[in-house]
């Protein structure tokens, strides 16, 4: 099977801590993945800006570089799409995607609100396709870890919690 042609929408080359270059996009054409996917596409908030990162990340010179989600449904050559965007612009980075019946991942949330993810859902159901929604925090080493504690209460009984974090780590 060939590999599958694939969009990012989100690569930016000036946030080089973020999910889509720091998990997503060593992923997709990794050597163990390559004969999966290929990067055919990225979308930025303007074409320049994709362009940028297209440069920076040492993609393929044929990657096409989009301003406009919009735009996307209309590339016969993409099969699915990778949304890293912030949470706030999820549904306007997909709708125009799962409405076409386009592939779509997303990246956790789904969408800024219930109201907003209803839509998406409804978009992907209406047009017969498939869609992800990528829920990495799940099999973190950590909170793998912390599920077992809580899990065989090792720890006692949990009455309240917090947690403190930064981003920017991949670790």
């Amino acid at each position: 099977m060939p590999p599958i042609p694939t969009a990012i929408i989100g690569l930016s080359a000036s946030a080089i801590t973020s999910w889509a270059s720091s998990a997503r996009l060593p992923y997709l054409p990794s050597t163990r993945d390559r004969e999966n996917y290929t990067i055919v596409a990225l979308c930025n908030s303007s074409v320049e800006t994709a362009k940028r990162a297209i440069e920076t990340y040492g993609l393929a010179p044929e990657t096409r570089a989009y301003g406009d989600p919009r735009a996307l449904p209309d590339d016969t050559d993409i099969d699915l799409v990778v949304c890293c965007t912030r949470a706030d612009v999820h549904h306007q980075s997909v709708l125009p995607r799962g409405k076409a019946g386009k592939i779509v991942f997303v990246e956790w949330p789904l969408a800024q609100d219930v109201a907003h993810a209803r839509d998406l859902v409804a978009a992907v159901k209406t047009s017969g396709s498939r869609s992800l929604v990528g829920v990495q925090g799940r099999l973190s080493p950590a909170i793998v870890q912390l599920r077992k504690l809580l899990g065989h209460g090792r720890i006692g009984r949990v009455l309240s919690s917090e947690v403190k974090a930064f981003g920017g780590s991949m670790d």
